[in-house]
């Protein structure tokens, strides 16, 4: 496998690009980390899915490689409610990394997806609420509540939601509320929920209030196993 550090974007973005050996006209993958910024999390993550054959790229939303130290930095907290109190800095910041993954040689740009984790998840899956030509959007334990439904209209993707009960970042009012507001569209969407799973599921390193943050080894394995057959289903192999 190929890794390659790319920059791109106006936010001079500091992805990272994992190419499987041999790569030729592959399905693509964008991976959106968590509030965090960009890390080892959304790394392992992107090299999980590389190793099943996708070229994915590790997407750098904030810019600069920033890396929060938490979300109680000053600074990490900053950036954070900047992208999400701006919707459309939101997407285009998801535009960008969908252009670097699509144009690369080895990808076949018909057949991008994204995933993501916490607010990379509402990234994901907001990007795709944009009419985005993705086949697939996936978020895991993701905030639910800033997502523009009333553009549900334009989806082309096929969207994933994996979250657990016990998240006090996506309540089951905002469950609720984003099953109300897909409910009328002529789209394929899913809503899987992990019954007292926490915040930061998939992320073994999670770390702070156990009763927010706490790791769950069923629901992550569950969790990523849905989003796996999904992607293989959307992409036609």
């Amino acid at each position: 496998m190929i890794e390659e550090k790319v920059r791109y974007g106006a936010g001079d973005s500091h992805g990272r690009l994992f190419v499987p050996e041999g790569a030729s006209s592959r399905p693509g993958v964008i991976v959106f980390p968590g509030g965090g910024g960009i890390g080892e999390a959304a790394y392992r993550s992107a090299r999980r899915l590389a190793e099943q054959g996708y070229v994915t790229l590790a997407a750098d939303y904030y810019g600069g490689g920033y890396r929060g130290a938490d979300m109680g930095d000053a600074e990490n907290l900053r950036r954070f409610q900047e992208l999400l109190g701006d919707v459309g800095l939101m997407r285009s910041r998801a535009k960008e990394a969908f252009d670097v993954l699509a144009a690369r040689p080895e990808v076949d740009a018909e057949r991008v997806a994204a995933i993501g984790y916490c607010f990379g998840g509402a990234m994901a899956v907001e990007f795709a609420l944009s009419g985005a030509a993705l086949r697939a959007a996936i978020g895991f334990h993701m905030l639910l509540n800033p997502l523009t439904l009333s553009d549900a209209g334009k989806l082309k993707a096929r969207l994933l939601v994996c979250n657990g009960t016990r998240d006090p970042y996506a309540p089951i009012e905002d469950v609720v509320a984003f099953e109300a507001g897909m409910r009328d569209h002529d789209a394929q969407w899913q809503v899987n929920l992990y019954g007292g799973v926490r915040h930061s599921f998939t992320d073994p390193d999670a770390t702070g209030d156990p009763e927010v943050y706490r790791y769950d080894a069923h629901a992550d394995r569950e969790s990523w196993n849905a989003a796996t057959f999904l992607l293989r289903d959307a992409f036609g192999s």
